[in-house]
């Protein structure tokens, strides 16, 4: 098995992804809180 770490931009594009597939109006800022960082995505409205 092939592990790499994600990069915090790689990170905060995968939150977005999936909070997007779970909310499909999603608009605003995702901030996504871990020990040590802080990835910051904005979402717009899904057409």
């Amino acid at each position: 098995m092939h592990l790499r770490v994600l990069t915090g931009p790689e990170e905060a594009t995968y939150t977005a992804l999936g909070v997007i597939s779970s909310v499909r109006s999603a608009a605003g800022l995702i901030a996504d809180l871990g020990g040590g960082s802080l990835e910051l995505a904005e979402v717009g409205e899904m057409l």
